[in-house]
């Protein structure tokens, strides 16, 4: 049976990606370039793309390989809601004679072209709808009108949260009365496919440019970090951004441009991203003074440079604790970490006062319980302030008089007992959302290497960890702004649950239902029926166009 690419395990096991795409698929390509005189070659290009960008980023464990036959027809997709009538008479046309040896990658391309119809549409009227947000005003200023520059300026209130979740959730509730019910794997090709025309923002028209960011920053972003995306996050939220930094004025300013050459200097410092897990492993080993083993937990074919990762503190760490701490029960440590981009570093970078941010690698620690968090937290806090190992060297975190910081009342007491006498600045007031943290700034120097790289370890428990991910304090809330409620977290709990099943066979209900009003397989002539007129039509001669558009 033919695939797009190869066996998902077979994959894993050699790190390479077959990008060929199966005989359905080209078949698709050819129709589509018969009706619409559009040359295979810019498709095939764009779905690699895309395939690369769903790899890297969704990756074979959360994605079966009917979606990755999806993922090649993308493009397509895209041009069902696209505003050239031709061309979306000519993709229904060309994904209605899909056909595989396999049911499930017929039922897969079907829903997701469904899918792409509702979250196109979905996108299009915010976007016709949007609201600007009012320019911030320099501190100390009188409010004053302003009138922007340049369309690159203009930022945008966010789609309402609510409105996200009747679109992605797939049963009703007290919150979602009338749910949409696209997949969550529909999301993230969706989502591949605006990042991919950011990412050749010279090839497309402003118009077309505009909306993609809106839809990047407005949805697409805040979404994917939401439901636990994190690394695609922050690829999209540095693609968004280099657009706005080359767009606003033409090209990089001068300061702009010197703080991005800076930061890209820090980055290059880093060594290539394939060494990188070796880099916080040792440093994480040199922390607790123990073994620790870290990876990257993203592909990278797709060239995103987005350094994402994971790892676990050793067994023996925690054996040597309980000689201190008999009582608690321990289990092993995990910790994430993440790169800041080149973009983001920028912002924080003061060429003037010589200031380059003190979180170019941010690692959290996650704990059992608060008990431990103080403890380790101590622990490592000691070595830094001690100056036990002289490739690791206090430095105070941006804005603030200490290396050392914790917030939260949980916490306090803890962080008190083993960390109060090393200078700690405790903070029993959490953040406004709810956010707990105990956090250590460095300066940590390889073995090998003649540069240092600032650092931000902190410390969270499981529970405080799940709150920043999902719960009220979701970085993705913060920046939004938006207001959460128990009963949004619910709602918001299932679609992470689902998030991490995508690598189970099946598509929603909801989905399933619009493929089959959307396509009518076996009779051309049931175009004019209620239920496929809400997305098409079609005159005498057969042509089909979708409804509401003009030419």
């Amino acid at each position: 049976m033919a695939r797009p690419v190869d066996n998902p395990k077979s994959n894993e096991r050699a790190g390479a990606l077959s990008l060929k795409p199966s005989t359905s698929v080209e078949g698709t390509w050819e129709v589509f370039e018969k009706l619409s005189s559009v040359e295979q070659d810019g498709i095939r290009a764009r779905a690699t793309d895309i395939v690369k960008v769903v790899y890297d980023f969704g990756g074979f464990k959360e994605l079966v390989p009917s979606a990755y036959e999806a993922v090649q027809l993308a493009p397509l997709m895209d041009e069902l809601s696209g505003p050239d009538i031709a061309l979306s008479s000519a993709a229904y046309s060309a994904l209605q004679q899909y056909e595989s040896n396999n049911p499930q990658d017929r039922e897969y391309v079907r829903a997701f072209a469904a899918d792409m119809v509702k979250i196109n549409k979905f996108v299009d009227a915010h976007w016709e709808a949007r609201e600007t947000l009012e320019p911030e005003q320099p501190v100390g200023s009188e409010p004053t009108e302003r009138l922007y520059q340049s369309p690159w300026e203009r930022r945008y209130n966010n789609i309402p949260l609510k409105e996200v979740l009747e679109l992605v959730s797939d049963t009703p509730d007290d919150i979602v009365q009338n749910p949409e019910g696209v997949n969550i794997e529909s999301i993230l090709i969706a989502t591949a496919s605006a990042y991919n025309t950011l990412r050749h923002a010279d090839d497309v028209s402003e118009d077309r440019l505009l909306e993609t960011m809106y839809a990047v920053e407005s949805f697409y972003q805040p979404l994917l970090e939401i439901i636990g995306y994190d690394g695609f996050g922050m690829a999209l939220k540095r693609e968004s951004t280099l657009v706005r930094m080359s767009r606003n004025g033409g090209q990089y300013d001068e300061v702009t441009g010197e703080k991005l050459e800076v930061a890209r200097e820090m980055l290059r410092a880093l060594g290539p991203p394939n060494k990188f897990p070796n880099t916080v492993s040792e440093m994480m080993s040199h922390l607790f003074l123990t073994d620790s083993e870290g990876t990257s937990v993203l592909n990278d074919v797709s060239g995103h440079g987005i350094q994402f990762g994971s790892g676990l503190i050793s067994e023996q760490s925690i054996d040597d604790l309980e000689d201190t701490l008999p009582t608690l029960d321990y289990n092993t440590m995990r910790y994430v970490w993440r790169v800041k981009t080149d973009t983001s570093m920028a912002k924080k970078i003061d060429l003037e006062n010589n200031t380059r941010g003190s979180d170019l690698l941010g690692v959290t620690v996650i704990v059992p319980s608060t008990e431990l968090l103080g403890y380790s937290f101590g622990l490592i806090s000691g070595i830094i302030m001690g100056r036990l190992n002289q490739n690791m060297i206090p430095v105070n975190a941006t804005g603030r008089d200490t290396p050392l910081h914790a917030k939260g009342a949980k916490m306090i007491d803890s962080v008190s007992r083993y960390a109060g006498d090393l200078g700690t600045k405790l903070d029993e007031k959490a953040s406004i959302n709810g956010h707990e943290v105990a956090k250590v700034t460095f300066l940590f120097t390889p073995e090998g290497s003649e540069s240092a790289i600032p650092v931000e370890v902190q410390f969270q428990t499981r529970e405080a960890r799940e709150i920043a991910r999902a719960g009220t304090a979701a970085h993705a809330f913060k920046e939004a702004n938006y207001e959460v409620s128990a009963e949004d977290l619910r709602v918001l709990g299932r679609l992470h649950k689902r998030r991490m099943k995508t690598n189970e066979p099946g598509l929603t209900p909801l989905s399933e239902l619009a493929a089959k009003e959307l396509f009518k397989y076996k009779n051309r002539k049931a175009m004019g029926s209620a239920g496929i007129s809400k997305f098409f039509q079609s005159d005498q001669s057969g042509m089909i166009t979708l409804r509401n558009r003009q030419p």
